[in-house]
């Protein structure tokens, strides 16, 4: 209903809407389907399929589905200073600057672990584990 509810609230155009459920349908399965794709220079809202595998892996970040902006307004956009893990809630994470020695290895293993190609670039992935090396060293 949350989703059909525009339909009812608001003078919506049948083409427009099936426009954007279609849209959204779409990217729901492929962003669950494991295909690699990264966002297009038309589609500036959307993010790469990183953005929700991020969801999954570190389940307390990046909850919003096609549009990356609803995170980065709520503060639950995954940040590469900070380690997400099951007892650090809410999205904001845990500071590296504030993790034991014990935590930040767990945090290396983890973003290594991470697909490469999920990544625009090698050097993206590179740039998420040098955050956590400095601090191990």
């Amino acid at each position: 209903m949350i989703i059909a509810s525009p339909i009812f609230l608001f003078p919506v155009h049948w083409v427009v809407i099936t426009t954007l459920l279609l849209y959204t349908y779409y990217h729901g399965i492929v962003d669950h389907s494991g295909i690699n794709f990264k966002a297009y220079w038309w589609q500036p809202w959307q993010p790469d399929c990183l953005f929700h595998d991020n969801h999954h892996q570190y389940f307390h970040v990046n909850f919003a589905f096609n549009i990356y902006i609803w995170d980065k307004l709520h503060g639950t956009y995954r940040q590469k200073d900070r380690v997400y893990r099951e007892d650090i809630y809410y999205g904001f994470g845990k500071a590296l600057g504030e993790c034991s020695a014990s935590e930040l290895q767990e945090e290396m293993e983890e973003r290594q672990s991470e697909n490469v190609t999920a990544y625009q670039t090698e050097t993206d992935k590179e740039e998420m584990l040098r955050e956590v090396a400095e601090r191990i060293h």
